[in-house]
């Protein structure tokens, strides 16, 4: 009788060694598993955060874009007055000299026939 129990007691000391081998190597998966999720998200995250950065950069240049054409209008502008004032200046260098004076008066006519 004492075989049979001894026998018993060496089954269960394996079985115990086994399940502890089990564990050890069930949390070794649950560890790898989560190292690989860490992995896989991880290039999600940076998706995420490059699709963020690549808005708001084509923002800015949308951005940019307006102010440039802004400032070519403003440009624009600019030189057409700056076209004007160089003919009036044109204008002005062909005026008589003799001492006359040119008086220009708006809507003379309607001031006339008053």
């Amino acid at each position: 009788m004492h075989i049979s129990i001894h026998l018993s007691y060496s089954q269960t000391k394996n079985i115990d060694k086994q399940i502890h081998t089990r564990k050890n190597q069930m949390e070794t998966v649950k560890n790898n598993i989560q190292h690989l999720h860490g992995e896989v998200v991880r290039p999600g995250n940076s998706l995420k955060r490059l699709s963020r950065e690549y808005l708001s950069l084509q923002m800015n240049c949308q951005q940019q874009r307006s102010a440039i054409n802004e400032l070519k209008s403003s440009q624009d502008m600019s030189e057409q007055g700056l076209l004007e004032i160089k003919q009036k200046m044109e204008d002005l260098h062909y005026v008589s000299y003799d001492g006359s004076l040119m008086w220009i008066i708006d809507e003379f006519e309607k001031k006339f026939r008053k």
